[in-house]
C-alpha cells in the first residue's frame, strides 16, 4: 500500500522546487542584466579614454613636428651662416643646393612624425569604435536578458505546475489521496 505521507512530501518537495526554480530565474537574470550593464559601461568608458588617446596623440604630433621645425630652421639659418663666412654666393650653385636638400630633408622629417602621430591616433581610435560596439553589444545582451527574465520565470512557474500536477494524478492513481484525490482524477477524466 502507498504512503500518503510520502506522496505528500513528494509533492511537496515538487512546490517548493518550483518555487525555487522560479526564484533562481529571476535572480539569474537579474545577475545577467547587471553584469552586461557594467560591461556596457567599462566598454563606454574604454572607449571615451581610447578617443582622449587619439586626440592626445594628434596634439603631441603637432607638437614634435613644430618643435622639429623650429630645429629645422635654426639648422638652415646655421648652413647659411657657414656658407656666407666662407665667401660662398648663398643664393645660387651649390651653396643654394646645400640649402634646399637640407630644406627637404627637413619637410620629409616633419612629414613622417606628422604621419607616426595620425597612425598611432588612427589606432586608438579604431579602439575607441570597437569598446563602442562593444558597449552597444552589451546594453542589447542587457534588454534581451531583460525581455528573457519573465519568460524563464513562466518557464519555471508552469514547469512546477506540470511536474506538481503529474505527481499528483500520480498519488492519485496509487490512492494516497482518498477521496480528493479521486474527485481531481475525475475531473481530469481518468
Amino acid at each position: 500500500m502507498a504512503n500518503p505521507a510520502l506522496g505528500a512530501a513528494g509533492l511537496g518537495a515538487s512546490i517548493f522546487g518550483s518555487l525555487l526554480g522560479t526564484a533562481g530565474a529571476q535572480q539569474s537574470g537579474q545577475a545577467q542584466a547587471g553584469m552586461y550593464g557594467y560591461q556596457a559601461g567599462v566598454a563606454a568608458l574604454n572607449s571615451q579614454i581610447e578617443q582622449q588617446n587619439a586626440n592626445y596623440a594628434s596634439q603631441e604630433g603637432e607638437l614634435q613636428a613644430a618643435k622639429y621645425g623650429i630645429g629645422a630652421r635654426q639648422q638652415a639659418g646655421h648652413i647659411v651662416a657657414a656658407q656666407a663666412s666662407s665667401g660662398l654666393d648663398v643664393g645660387s650653385g651649390s651653396a643654394k643646393q646645400v640649402q634646399e636638400s637640407q630644406h627637404t630633408v627637413s619637410t620629409l622629417d616633419q612629414n613622417t612624425i606628422r604621419m607616426n602621430a595620425a597612425k598611432t591616433a588612427y589606432n586608438y581610435e579604431t579602439q575607441a569604435v570597437q569598446y563602442g560596439a562593444q558597449a552597444k553589444m552589451d546594453l542589447l545582451a542587457k534588454q534581451n536578458v531583460e525581455a528573457a527574465t519573465p519568460l524563464n520565470v513562466a518557464s519555471s512557474l508552469v514547469g512546477g505546475a506540470g511536474s506538481v500536477a503529474s505527481k499528483w494524478l500520480q498519488g492519485s492513481q496509487m490512492g494516497l489521496w482518498s477521496g480528493a484525490g479521486n474527485a481531481i482524477s475525475s475531473a481530469f477524466g481518468s
